[in-house]
């Protein structure tokens, strides 16, 4: 990043804040767009003022026909701020700045300079570069396509096709005014000559209206705004323009309303790609039924799984969604899966590199299926609607921590004598326990995810609570040998109540498992534990940070079919053998003990301690 910017930025930190900077930059740039000769003679000027800095701002963006109400209310006050020396001090920078870069060199990199400081800035959209390059590289925009973003942010998506096409069709909406007024700061800049940018709540009052109709679009891009909640669902319900024909989306969160939005804005033959995040492709309730009615009209032409770390203002895995309202013959009927979480380039900040964005293109363009990196999934073979790549394309090498990286043989796998889990059990979630619930002196003990330690359940510490009277209480009751597992959580942690307890429930975060006589509860721990138990729960395992296994995923686990008999036999064995090792662990722990008093005594130090136990 160009180092006077950097300067620049530095200098305005101490007077106004950081979210300031770009307001007071963007009246900077209009001026010196307008006559690049206005900043030397304000400087020169011996009756230079902050007023009359502000009257060239006006002037400049009245005769470039540029809408800035919102810039020029906030410049007023920022001018009230900051100190007339710093302001001098800023055009003389910027001066020397414009003697080798143009107005919109030093505006991008500005733009640059201010996501990298505060990431968003009053909400707006900051996808990175490469994955937009990405993005528009698959909806191949071509320049008679009309091309729409309805949560554009700053704009640099727009921004992006303008260099190859300054006259292309473009109309962009944003919620954030200043936001708005700064993209269309950007797209003149840019060279702009059939590009609009609307403000407003697209949800509520999309602005790309003709004759009193939504106008459509060949070709629409955008980041759909992650995890935003609403106060009401009514503006899905009451929409003048039937935009959210597949489903009412939940209040909880929004994202299926800007991409059916943006599906209704599609022309017939239209074709789409949203950035949203991987909880919206498979959690359940309204949002699936959504999905569900969308995978019917054979819309879904392809997923791609992003690698994490792409987006510096959130840690939540991420998604391109590719909607096409008129799928080629070939692709009819299916939807092409793409894992590309382990396709991304590291320095600083996970990238992707141009060879990257290359071979994701050539996959989805190409029709390509890739062992472990790509696949076409039919629309039958959809389960539950849920969309994420990486239930489908299947990486046969998984990081298991403790045993290390490992590699799965599927076609063994598929050999061996399994049974469901769920046939064998009976399996229940735990009680939906808040914090109100919680009482010292409360009638049940509760087991949490932190009373689980290394396989182990601390029955000591564990908190008590009461339930309501009408809470069927015997659902949620270990017993001696069920197995408890976590549904929720970073990792998932599996224990077996090895003692008779009496009053104690399970919280929501954990399913118990009650096994019939013909399996042991030790054996069906271990396998959960093995490789192939652990790939399986990674496989069901959905969620964005926190993941989440349902209860209908724990029963088709698939587990090993072997006698009672030669279970208790195996884990016997285990457990002599375990004990054996445990024992010569502590005899080796008490030896490196002696030897480091050994240490003490030939330093002589051995009359100045004393060891206590």
């Amino acid at each position: 990043m160009d180092k006077q910017l950097w300067n620049i930025s530095d200098k305005l930190r101490g007077s106004i804040a950081q979210r300031e900077h770009i307001t007071l930059v963007t009246s900077i740039t209009l001026v010196q767009y307008h006559d690049e000769t206005k900043l030397q003679s304000l400087l020169q000027s011996l009756d230079f003022s902050k007023e009359k800095f502000k009257q060239e701002v006006t002037i400049a963006a009245k005769e470039l026909d540029v809408r800035i109400a919102g810039v020029l209310e906030r410049l007023d006050l920022i001018l009230e701020k900051l100190e007339m020396k710093v302001l001098q001090e800023l055009l003389f920078n910027t001066l020397e700045y414009f003697k080798t870069s143009t107005s919109q060199d030093f505006f991008e990199t500005f733009i640059k300079i201010s996501e990298i400081n505060s990431g968003k800035s009053g909400g707006e959209n900051s996808t990175p570069d490469s994955v937009n390059k990405l993005a528009l590289k698959l909806l191949n925009v071509s320049q008679e396509e009309s091309f729409l973003d309805p949560s554009c942010g700053y704009g640099s998506a727009i921004v992006t096709l303008l260099k190859s096409n300054p006259s292309q069709k473009i109309v962009g909406q944003e919620i954030n005014l200043l936001v708005s007024e700064i993209t269309t700061v950007r797209t003149l800049l840019s060279g702009a000559t059939n590009t609009t940018i609307e403000t407003g709540d697209v949800l509520r009052e999309p602005k790309y209206i003709n004759n009193g109709k939504l106008e459509r679009f060949d070709t629409i891009y955008t980041t759909a705004p992650m995890g935003m909640k609403l106060a009401s669902t009514e503006i899905f319900k009451e929409d003048a323009y039937n935009r959210f024909l597949y489903g009412v989306p939940p209040k909880s969160t929004a994202d299926w309303g800007f991409i059916s939005n943006g599906i209704s804005s599609l022309v017939d033959n239209g074709r789409a790609v949203f950035l949203t995040n991987a909880g919206a492709l498979f959690r359940g309730g309204a949002e699936k039924k959504i999905r569900q009615r969308i995978l019917d009209l054979d819309l879904v032409d392809a997923v791609i799984s992003l690698a994490p770390g792409l987006l510096s203002t959130t840690a939540i895995p991420t998604v391109l969604l590719i909607i096409n309202k008129k799928k080629p013959q070939t692709r009819k009927n299916k939807v092409l899966m793409i894992n590309a979480e382990e396709i991304v380039s590291k320095d600083k900040q996970n990238f992707l590199s141009e060879d990257n964005i290359q071979f994701i293109y050539d996959l989805y363009t190409n029709n390509q299926e890739v062992d472990q990196v790509s696949k076409f999934v039919d629309l039958k073979d959809i389960e539950d609607s849920n969309l994420i790549a990486s239930k489908y394309v299947i990486n046969n090498e998984i990081n298991l921590g403790d045993l290390g990286r490992v590699r799965l043989n599927f076609k063994k796998i598929n050999e061996l004598n399994t049974v469901e889990l769920g046939k064998i059990s009976e399996i229940k979630r735990g009680f939906n326990l808040t914090s109100k619930d919680e009482s010292e002196d409360g009638m049940y003990r509760v087991v949490k995810i932190s009373d689980v330690q290394e396989g182990k359940i601390d029955f000591e510490h564990l908190a008590r609570c009461n339930v309501k009277k009408n809470t069927k209480i015997e659902n949620f009751l270990v017993k001696k040998d069920d197995i408890l597992i976590s549904t929720r959580g970073m990792a998932t942690k599996i224990a077996v109540v090895s003692e008779e307890v009496e009053d104690v429930i399970l919280s929501q975060n954990f399913n118990y498992i009650r096994l019939n006589d013909a399996f042991d509860p030790t054996w069906i721990k271990m396998f959960l534990e093995s490789p192939i138990g652990r790939f399986q729960l990674e496989l069901n395992a959905a969620g964005s940070v926190v993941k989440l296994i349902q209860t209908a995923d724990i029963k088709e686990l698939k587990i090993p079919v072997k006698s009672l008999e030669k279970q208790k036999e195996i884990i016997s064995f285990y457990k002599k053998e375990t004990k054996k090792i445990q024992n010569e662990i502590e005899k080796l722990q008490i030896q490196l003990k002696n030897e480091k008093l050994k240490v003490f005594n030939s330093m002589g130090i051995e009359e100045t301690f004393e060891i206590l136990d």
